[in-house]
Parts: C-alpha cells; structure tokens; sequence
C-alpha cells in the first residue's frame, strides 16, 4: 500500500522503486535464517563497496598529486 501511494519513496526512478519493492517483497517472504543469512551477506557486500570506493579515492588523489 506505501508503495503504491508513494513509490518515489522507494528509488529515484521508477524501475529502482520496482525493484526495491519487488526485493523488499521477496526477502519478506524468506525464512528467518535465510533472513539471516542474507544480512551477513549484504553486510559483507557493503564492507567491501566502501572500502573499494576508499582505495579508489586514495587512487585518484594519489594521480591528482602527480599532476
């Protein structure tokens, strides 16, 4: 229902809010260890994408410093 009187809430284009509901729908569905599981994963995933989004700001300042 939050969705569907508000999906701008959901992505910043349509095909994101989708996808974010059809996700959010999906995982709702899941049993709670699968739930589990699927947490420990993600988390892992974010640490990872921040840290290489951090060595690649120490990259391009280290070529910036070059110029």
């Amino acid at each position: 229902m939050l969705f569907s009187a508000a999906p701008h809430l959901w992505g910043r284009t349509p095909e994101e809010a989708r996808d974010t509901m059809e996700l959010a729908q999906q995982v709702v569905a899941l049993p709670h260890d699968t739930k589990r599981d699927l947490l420990a994963l993600v988390k892992k995933m974010v640490a990872l994408e921040r840290a290489a989004d951090g060595a690649a700001a120490e990259t391009q300042k280290g070529e910036e410093g070059r110029l």
